[in-house]
């Protein structure tokens, strides 16, 4: 996916944010509201024999997440079909660093943040597996911290 390009006849490429095992993520701007979200696409490189499997595994995140209402999850908002049959899902973009990038940076975290953080993400966890869900991918890359009202607020992403 090139910047500027549109998918989906909605969202505008506006930069890479990483590439994984499943797919790309892009930061996209949603022409129809104007917000900036993220755009996880299947690569296009997946073999045929895989892509059954791997699709059924996206669209379970893709409804596993559009059901889901939490502050600490990431709120699913479109998925779908693109032209050359390439699975996507739309997501809230979260702007801030993940919990790896912090470490990097920082080493260790201070005990009060350090327990903020993870008082959210058992928050989270504990909101999927009340809806029978289990986050197969749980990682500090996987763990977003942006600025919140009262401190750091995280989002957990890629439910694997």
């Amino acid at each position: 996916m090139q910047v500027g390009e549109v998918v989906a006849e909605r969202y505008q490429i506006v930069a890479t944010i990483g590439r994984g095992g499943m797919g790309e993520v892009s930061r996209c701007r949603d022409l129809a509201s104007g917000q900036d979200v993220a755009l996880k696409r299947i690569r296009s490189d997946i073999a045929p024999a895989t892509r059954g499997e791997l699709d059924q595994l996206f669209y379970r995140e893709a409804a596993a997440l559009a059901s889901l209402t939490h502050p600490n999850l990431v709120r699913a908002h479109d998925f779908g079909f693109l032209d050359d049959g390439a699975r996507f899902l739309v997501m809230e973009y979260v702007d801030g660093v993940s919990l790896e990038q912090l470490w990097e940076h920082e080493g260790i975290l201070p005990w009060d943040l350090l327990a903020s953080v993870l008082d959210q993400i058992l928050l989270g966890l504990a909101h999927l597996h009340a809806r029978g869900l289990v986050h197969r991918d749980l990682k500090p890359a996987n763990v977003m911290l942006s600025d919140g009202p009262q401190g750091p607020r995280v989002t957990i992403l890629d439910l694997g």
